[in-house]
């Protein structure tokens, strides 16, 4: 959510009905025709062209309560070997559009899909932070050269997407 206030009347104190507030959330109804994404295969199938990008890219799939796309997220654009996550960004979005479930994607320049230390140490914080948000954290994907790592598929999460 955004908030606009009239910073003039804030200063002297007026806290008036002539007050504008604003709230913003940004949701985009053009993601209804999207698939749902119920494995990992059509997640990559649709996102397998984030291994042209010449950096990391963190991207987060917002889901509604049947695994339908309602928004797609930037999370963070690092370097061609790292990305920095904070928790409050990767949640940010679906929390403002009230996504139930979240995809997170990313890419690894290099081609090679292999989740790293740092991955996995993300991952298990994002987990433990989808947990209590109440955002099911359904899969962590990592985007290579004609293949993909999912960290659900291969245990990592508690969840998978089928």
């Amino acid at each position: 959510m955004t908030y606009f206030v009239n910073q003039e009347d804030l200063k002297k104190g007026k806290i008036t009905s002539k007050l504008n507030v604003y709230i913003s959330v940004v949701k985009d109804k053009d993601f209804q025709d999207y698939p749902q994404y119920t494995s990992s295969e059509i997640v990559y199938e649709n996102l397998k062209n984030m291994i042209n990008l010449d950096r990391e890219y963190f991207i987060a799939l917002l889901l509604d309560a049947i695994a339908r796309l309602t928004g797609l997220h930037v999370v963070s654009i690092g370097t061609i070997t790292a990305s920095l996550i904070s928790p409050i960004d990767a949640f940010k979005a679906a929390i403002t559009t009230n996504s139930t479930g979240i995809i997170f994607i990313h890419n690894h320049p290099s081609g090679d899909p292999e989740a790293s230390t740092e991955d996995l140490t993300t991952t298990a914080r994002l987990h433990e932070c989808s947990k209590l948000l109440g955002i099911k954290l359904w899969d962590h994907i990592i985007i290579g050269q004609q293949k993909y790592t999912s960290l659900a598929d291969e245990g990592w999460l508690e969840t998978t997407i089928k």
